[in-house]
């Protein structure tokens, strides 16, 4: 995960460069928006990669003997927006609808 948060820091780094030499008139736009791609992509990955940990540790846990209270109807049904909020306050929710809906 230290590999993809670098990834994401340098591709950051890199737009912001491109951002500031397109201002300048010194690339083009095809060239900042290909920028702008990669720093998204990277965040996709770094974001998959915590839902990978995540989902692993949870696995390990279950697998070790551990175990958690089965939630109520009322709260499994409000799991997909509090999930969906608590990206929003992080700023990924494209990447939540992106999963919700492939097309």
């Amino acid at each position: 995960m230290q590999a993809q948060a670098a990834a994401d820091a340098s591709a950051q780094a890199s737009l912001n460069l491109i951002q500031q030499q397109f201002l300048l008139g010194s690339v083009s736009y095809l060239q900042l928006l290909t920028a702008q791609q990669q720093v998204q992509q990277t965040q996709i990955n770094l974001i998959a990669a915590q839902v990978q940990r995540l989902t692993d540790t949870a696995a390990l846990y279950q697998a070790m003997g551990g175990g958690w209270a089965t939630a109520s109807k009322k709260e499994t049904a409000l799991l997909p927006q509090r999930t969906e909020l608590a990206l929003q306050n992080t700023g990924h929710t494209n990447f939540v609808r992106h999963l919700g809906n492939p097309n």
